[in-house]
């Protein structure tokens, strides 16, 4: 299911608790009689979810092209395999929004019934993507860590057919956030997924690098110097002009908002992003996401300024959002 139809389809699927039971499972059915080629194997993990949340992959757009002669045909369909082979082809098939579900026994069914465990969906240009991608989702509480099945869907102009063979393996679901110090110890890449419950990555600094920028002794010389007001916390925008006005999130904080520049919380304002002071010993900072202001492929380099005399030391915070946090995620060393 798309991730925009998940409101929908969870209160379809509500409707369907109701009114369904084993005996509405899809009939098979043969609908074009095509030539099949050599099934695509393809060996995916997903973490385990019982959010419905889509992980998706993208299919391998030469060796499709190659199943239809050069070209990827635009009005493919997609259908699903069952266990003992039979065929549910196209849209008028579909058990869920763009695709799907399937039991651990490898046959398409309905949300409602007895044993569904997976989805598995196809979206191409007509759902905004630009390459031909398979979604993968769980029905809630369905599976567990260390499954693995095969399920079988594919593609076809009618005349021929592609299959492919997915092995699914049900992994243990990744931090939901991650941070990277880069090499000037005032530098961060702080990696999170979409959350709407004001979560925040705790991030500590580097006490030493932040002390010698700032010509002082220890941290400890840091906390007494905010105590006295003898160092001054900040924000900076993204034109680098400094916001001097006080905080507009928790203690030393501030929010930012989709163009980096310090803003108050809330909707109206345009709130993305937040970094508050969290700790004194050590020094860290919070860094999270105003609800359902921020969605996968954003980024914000947000920055915030200790201020000790004539000099301005700017931590930097370079927020990204992402689908999953994975092994290879690392430093964004891009400039800010």
């Amino acid at each position: 299911m798309k991730k925009n139809y998940l409101l929908i389809i969870m209160a379809a699927m509500s409707i369907l608790a109701v009114s369904c039971s084993k005996e509405d499972e899809p009939k098979k059915a043969e609908r074009y009689n095509f030539t099949s080629k050599e099934a695509i194997a393809m060996d995916l993990s997903v973490g385990k979810n019982d959010s419905y949340v889509v992980k998706e992959f993208e299919i391998d757009q030469t060796k499709l092209a190659a199943s239809f002669g050069g070209t990827i045909p635009s009005n493919l369909l997609f259908y699903a395999i069952n266990s003992d082979g039979s065929k549910l082809v196209g849209e008028d098939e579909y058990t869920s929004e763009y695709g799907f579900y399937f039991t651990s026994g490898g046959d398409v069914c309905m949300p409602s019934a007895d044993g569904c465990a997976y989805f598995i969906e196809y979206y191409s240009s007509p759902e905004g993507y630009a390459k031909p991608t398979l979604g993968i989702g769980q029905y809630p509480n369905s599976c567990e860590i260390g499954d693995t099945l095969t399920l079988r869907v594919g593609l076809t102009d009618t005349i021929t057919g592609q299959p492919f063979k997915l092995k699914i393996t049900i992994k243990k679901s990744g931090d939901w956030a991650v941070y990277f110090e880069h090499a000037d110890g005032l530098t961060y890449t702080v990696y999170e997924t979409v959350n709407t419950e004001y979560k925040a990555m705790e991030v500590f600094i580097n006490e030493t690098a932040l002390s010698t920028a700032l010509g002082v002794a220890s941290s400890s010389a840091i906390i007494s110097g905010m105590s006295a007001s003898t160092i001054k916390f900040i924000g900076i925008n993204s034109d680098n002009s400094q916001y001097t006005t006080g905080y507009t999130a928790n203690g030393y904080g501030h929010w930012f908002n989709a163009d980096c520049n310090v803003c108050n919380w809330g909707a109206a304002n345009n709130s993305s992003v937040f970094s508050e002071w969290a700790g004194a010993a050590p020094i860290s900072f919070k860094i999270g996401q105003y609800v359902s202001g921020v969605a996968v492929g954003d980024s914000f380099d947000i920055r915030q300024a200790f201020v000790y005399g004539e000099k301005t030391v700017i931590l930097t915070f370079k927020i990204r959002i992402v689908e999953e946090v994975t092994d290879d995620l690392g430093p964004d060393l891009t400039s800010v």
